[in-house]
């Protein structure tokens, strides 16, 4: 099975979130594939084996399951697919059984996922991908069986670019695709083996109608996504603490709010911070779409300059929370470099104090944090 999350008690016509999300890490035909001595791929492209897709992939259905709140639109389903197929533990403490991300088996799923979406216009439509990716002209995404045929190479590769095209027969007016994916590709061999993936979906429309519909990539044209053995990608746990935190906006009550656009501001700033760079495309000719809600407060960053700048290395920076009853300080001792700080949001005193009154106090008496990021200038 697949779907790994199901609600049914919802009231008639509400709009809700469905989740497709895959994790392939094992892919059967590829190097040190189990069946890669008998029935290899016809070509490779230096591609073998990956540990964190799976891994992946698990952390951002806990992330659905356990952390997710949209009033407008609550989590209704999740259709999960790993490879290799194994185990699902859920938050809950419930272990599922899974499928493998074959591409029969993504298709079905797909077919699945996409009917619930178009129930409503208001539903939220959510798709993560996290495995081997090419970038040449389409963007392709390899599944568990990637090679199967040698007279197919191509027969079990997603065209992605098409399905995405495809998803405008779906009435749901936001979606969202998450590819944390290489967009490598050696377009010599490409050329040359019939390069030529298969689409989940596709459309006959000639006119498209206005969606809220970002492609989130974990990389540039060219480039990586890159992870560290048996762990969660450094996209996808960047993607979740964005969620969860820099990629909020506009508070409402007690809450802030995630959108397509507050959530791509988010995530670059977050992934520049490391000096990693992902990549936003797609349609978006619907505003301020709300994917997710976080209770205040939300993790922000502040960096904190001095000026003149050789004033660092003397000051002590101190930041100091007010108009709550337990305020939190935060605080640095002298350094050449800026303070670069995650805070939560609200108002702070930002100081900086300086030992033997070498230099004079400088202060900024109602400094006011909010996400992703604020500079804040001391004179």
């Amino acid at each position: 099975m697949s779907l790994v999350f199901e609600k049914t008690d919802f009231q008639p016509n509400q709009p809700q979130t469905h989740a497709f999300v895959i994790g392939v890490g094992a892919y059967r035909h590829l190097p040190e594939g189990d069946l890669y001595n008998t029935k290899p791929a016809p070509f490779t492209m230096g591609l073998g084996q990956l540990t964190s897709p799976p891994i992946s992939a698990k952390a951002f259905t806990d992330w659905l399951i356990s952390t997710h709140r949209n009033l407008d639109a609550p989590l209704g389903s999740i259709e999960l697919l790993i490879s290799p197929a194994g185990q699902y533990k859920s938050p809950n403490g419930n272990n599922i059984p899974v499928e493998a991300a074959t591409f029969s088996n993504i298709a079905d799923a797909f077919d699945r996922w996409v009917a619930r979406c178009d129930e409503s216009k208001q539903n939220v439509a959510l798709f993560f991908f996290c495995g081997h990716g090419l970038d040449y002209m389409t963007t392709t995404l390899l599944t568990e069986d990637f090679g199967a045929s040698s007279g197919r190479p191509w027969e079990n590769a997603i065209d992605f670019t098409t399905t995405y095209t495809g998803m405008i027969d779906c009435q749901a007016e936001t979606q969202i695709f998450f590819l944390d994916a290489c967009r490598e590709a050696n377009k010599e061999s490409l050329k040359s083996e019939g390069y030529k993936p298969r689409p989940l979906k596709t459309s006959q429309k000639t006119q498209f109608p206005p969606r809220a519909a970002p492609i989130f990539k974990s990389s540039l044209q060219g480039g990586t996504a890159d992870a560290i053995q048996e762990e969660v990608s450094f996209f996808t746990q960047e993607l979740i603490r964005t969620l969860n935190n820099f990629g909020a906006e506009d508070q409402v009550e007690d809450f802030w709010r995630v959108t397509p656009e507050s959530l791509s501001k988010g995530l670059m700033n977050a992934l520049r911070w490391q000096d990693r760079f992902c990549s936003v495309e797609g349609e978006l000719q619907i505003p301020n779409k709300v994917i997710h809600q976080i209770p205040d407060p939300v993790l922000c960053r502040v960096k904190v300059t001095c000026s003149p700048p050789e004033r660092h290395q003397a000051a002590r920076l101190i930041m100091t929370q007010r108009l709550v009853d337990l305020p939190k300080v935060y605080s640095r001792n002298p350094s050449i470099e800026p303070w670069t700080e995650e805070v939560e949001s609200g108002v702070y005193r930002v100081e900086a104090q300086f030992d033997s009154g070498i230099f004079p106090r400088m202060e900024n008496p109602k400094f006011i944090v909010f996400p992703p990021e604020r500079n804040c200038p001391l004179h």
